[in-house]
């Protein structure tokens, strides 16, 4: 939600969540044991309403509702990262019909963004504000203003732990998935802002609207930060046919629930399956394909790439 584009309409919620996800990664694996090594990024962002509505008008560039003072409330988690990854699984008996796994990530980290952000932002006319910020915010890159603090000789170490059942009755598949269960990364000399932000020097773009270079008061330097990843805690139950397939999904994370239901066909037991999906949570729908050697899997809640608010793409390569 928080991008260059803002046409059309916004869906502004009492609690707003903005995610981002992507994994590119090599794999092998034998005997229930696979090793891996990719670059993982992940970036979520909670805000209140009032902090988006606010955000939507200045960077939609629209008159702002004179003496509105808007109760900003933002949080900040992400990182990109190498990882180096170790999983197993293991069947834990044919008559009992569990199967149980789990992984280990070391990771390395290589850019940070975490932070949280609260105060308030008085419309003063049409195009101009006050505004008066309580910054705790630990970056790689400063999104918010430009930074005098470098991010130089930043690192960070880590680890992720994933977990896993998966329960078969005949046709029923129910599985439990926990990821980034009690995961950290460890950063050192990371460049941090812990101050309040006022209104500075202003000066006005060729529409008229104010911009302003903040009066930083507080402490802006380089300290050591423990970044806790955010867990997400996801459950499946689903109908497996020897050419239909059908499940319905629940995923939890950071207080949302998100819902998701799937469908699958294939014209025989060696074909590829194709899917439709549907998540009920970023009202996107997606089309995919997986084979023996090779699946993908496309969404987006619009047709049109320049409309789309919402959009993912994954693809595999197997041997």
């Amino acid at each position: 939600m928080f991008s260059d584009r803002w046409e059309g309409e916004v869906h502004i919620d009492d609690r707003n969540l903005v995610y981002s996800k992507a994994l590119t990664e090599a794999f092998a694996g034998r005997s229930g044991w696979e090793l891996s090594f990719g670059v993982r990024e992940q970036l979520l962002l909670r805000a209140n309403r009032d902090t988006v509505e606010a955000f939507a008008l200045l960077k939609g560039k629209k008159d702002l509702p004179t003496g509105r003072t808007y109760q900003a409330d933002l949080k900040g988690n992400g990182f990109v990262a190498e990882e180096l990854r170790i999983a197993f699984g293991r069947t834990a008996g044919t008559a009992s019909g569990f199967s149980l796994g789990g992984g280990l990530g070391l990771l390395h980290g290589e850019r940070i963004q975490k932070g949280e952000l609260t105060g308030t932002l008085q419309a003063t006319g049409p195009r101009s504000y006050n505004y008066n910020l309580v910054l705790d915010y630990a970056y790689s890159k400063n999104y918010l203003y430009d930074s005098p603090v470098s991010r130089a000789g930043m690192d960070g170490y880590g680890y992720a732990i994933d977990l896993g059942a998966i329960w078969r009755k005949d046709r029923i598949v129910v599985s439990l998935h926990g990821e980034d269960l009690f995961s950290t990364i460890y950063w050192s000399d990371v460049p941090m802002t812990s101050a309040v932000a006022s209104n500075g020097r202003e000066s006005f773009d060729s529409q008229g609207y104010v911009r302003y270079d903040p009066l930083i008061s507080g402490f802006e330097g380089k300290r050591r930060v423990t970044q806790r990843l955010t867990t997400r805690l996801s459950g499946e139950t689903g109908y497996v046919a020897d050419t239909f397939r059908t499940s319905v999904a629940l995923d939890l994370m950071e207080g949302f629930f998100f819902p998701r239901l799937s469908a699958a066909i294939r014209s025989g037991e060696r074909a590829g399956w194709w899917s439709v999906a549907v998540d009920l949570f970023f009202r996107t729908v997606g089309v995919g394909y997986e084979g023996e050697t090779a699946a993908f899997q496309l969404f987006a809640d619009h047709l049109l790439p320049e409309k789309a608010k919402s959009i993912g793409f994954s693809c595999q390569l197997r041997r």
